[in-house]
């Protein structure tokens, strides 16, 4: 960006300046390079994953290495982070994340109770709070009022109203049946201790995470 306002307003200082640019192709030299990157699993790395077998793994960790073996090397061994950048414009994480947090504010009152239409509709009434405290967490000293990001915050309160809309028919439906609809956790830390086969004996592997939601649905758990 720099270099561009340099081109541009640089002449019109110095009338006598010449600028001239050159483009460079090296695509050349890289066409019998295998650039491949690949890790060894040296002994301070083996180290590091029995570590977090003991400590725990999250289904978020177990994910990356199924998606990407790499990846989960850079962020859950060698402990590198993507850095924060600041957002002119919402991110759809950041967005995602502003949901997340507002359906939790609306329903954090009804935790251990058996949700009703009545009960979901109430909730209707409480989303423009939830989403104003909601945005100053995620996307604090941010400007929602004009632009795209005021789009955005629409789209934010739309996603909201259809999913207590849904809700509402959801439930509508189960009680024509005669079932019910329990919450019974919401961002409810859980872990457990699994066995597994390991280098010709055995190894305990502790799974540990967050759950956003946990519901029964007359006796059965979702």
């Amino acid at each position: 960006r720099f270099i561009t306002q340099l081109l541009h307003e640089l002449p019109a200082y110095n009338p006598g300046i010449n600028i001239s640019e050159k483009v460079v192709n090296v695509s050349y030299l890289f066409n019998d390079t295998d650039r491949a990157i690949r890790i060894s699993r040296s002994p301070a790395i083996r180290e590091k994953l029995m570590e977090k077998a003991r400590v725990g793994i999250s289904p978020s960790a177990l994910n990356t290495f199924i998606q990407c073996s790499l990846r989960f090397y850079f962020t859950e061994i060698a402990g590198l982070r993507e850095t924060d950048d600041i957002e002119e414009t919402i991110e759809n994480t950041t967005l995602g994340n502003i949901v997340h947090h507002a359906l939790h504010m609306l329903f954090k009152e009804y935790a251990g109770q058996v949700l009703t239409q009545e009960k979901i509709k109430a909730l209707k009434t409480a989303v423009g709070h939830a989403l104003e405290t909601a945005f100053s967490k995620e996307y604090p000293d941010g400007e929602t009022e004009h632009g795209k990001n005021l789009l955005i915050a629409r789209v934010a309160r739309m996603m909201l109203d259809q999913f207590l809309g849904q809700q509402t028919e959801y439930l509508a439906e189960l009680e024509k049946t005669g079932e019910n609809l329990t919450l019974l956790h919401l961002e409810e830390f859980f872990d457990t201790q699994e066995e597994i086969e390991f280098e010709g004996g055995s190894l305990t592997v502790k799974l540990k995470g967050k759950v956003d939601r946990i519901d029964m649905l007359t006796g059965r758990i979702h």
